[in-house]
């Protein structure tokens, strides 16, 4: 591909086209839309290809007056968007983000980043091609286990309401131990959550008990043509008992089987989620966190 770069303020890319490359990519991110990037990125700016024949946000932030690239909470990762983009024209991208920032740290994929420092991360998938007995014959004897104790401690999936409520079911679950989600993150989180259901793109649901309907699980799934997107999910200690998210997982693989859609686990590189996920015997992909700067004067070559 004849490469012409441009990048563009938030405010003069042409929102249409942009989408419309996103949708048409060869490579899923539901996360690369406009109004994604809108509701989680505190600024962005967008790399542009050839006329919008492919493109890639730039999230970014300022301090001290330096411009750089960072990684958005709540959004698993950046990918280079386009039907005909190879990441051998990697190169040219790479050198222009060089010149647009002092400083990059993100996580990335769809981009051969070599030059730069790089850690090897790990996404989980699993294609819902097939009916759901010979899905669930792949899972492991301990999660089938697990699955039938949800049933019989009578967990039932139900339509959930409020995203602040899923949101907050979360931070009481997992905000412990996310020290970069604060405040201002989760109300990124609920904003880009009404987006996505704007659109269209998401779904609300509790694992509750059959008897009392107390909520034992929420979560927030994403969807588009190519993936089920397990964004946000978290049970209550009730939940963890019944074997809640156990139960949700395999509802959903169950419900979308015999379709060309993968559920998309977003991780992990934690080994007690990773563990967790693969007992659902998932295919790997793997992605690149990158970290770069022309800051020597202040970080030497520290990356």
């Amino acid at each position: 591909m004849q490469l012409h770069i441009q990048i563009l303020p938030r405010q003069r890319i042409h929102t249409e086209r942009w989408n419309q490359c996103v949708a048409d990519a060869n490579h899923p991110n539901i996360f690369m839309y406009s109004w994604a990037l809108d509701a989680l990125c505190t600024y962005w700016d967008g790399l542009i290809i050839n006329d919008y024949e492919a493109v890639l946000p730039l999230p970014w932030r300022q301090k001290w007056g330096i411009k750089y690239l960072y990684q958005v909470p709540f959004m698993p990762r950046l990918s280079v968007m386009g039907a005909n983009w190879q990441p051998t024209d990697s190169p040219a991208v790479l050198q222009a983000m060089q010149q647009h920032f002092s400083f990059i740290h993100t996580d990335i994929d769809n981009l051969v980043c070599a030059p730069w420092a790089t850690r090897s991360r790990t996404n989980l998938y699993l294609p819902l091609s097939h009916t759901y007995a010979t899905l669930e014959a792949r899972f492991t004897e301990a999660c089938r286990k697990n699955i039938r104790k949800a049933t019989a401690r009578g967990c039932q999936l139900a339509p959930a309401n409020r995203v602040e409520d899923i949101i907050l079911m979360y931070d009481n679950a997992y905000g412990g131990l996310q020290n970069t989600h604060t405040q201002r993150n989760y109300q990124s989180a609920v904003a880009f959550a009404h987006a996505a259901l704007q659109h269209q793109k998401a779904s609300m649901w509790q694992v509750e008990h059959q008897l009392t309907h107390e909520p034992l699980y929420t979560a927030i799934l994403l969807h588009d043509k190519h993936r089920i997107y397990y964004w946000l999910g978290a049970p209550t200690t009730q939940g963890r008992q019944c074997r809640a998210t156990y139960f949700f997982i395999s509802q959903i693989v169950q419900q979308y089987s015999q379709s060309q859609l993968c559920f998309d686990f977003e991780g992990s590189d934690i080994p007690s989620v990773a563990h967790f996920y693969q007992q659902f015997a998932p295919l790997t992909e793997t992605y690149h966190q990158v970290k770069w700067h022309r800051l020597q004067w202040l970080l030497g070559n520290r990356l």
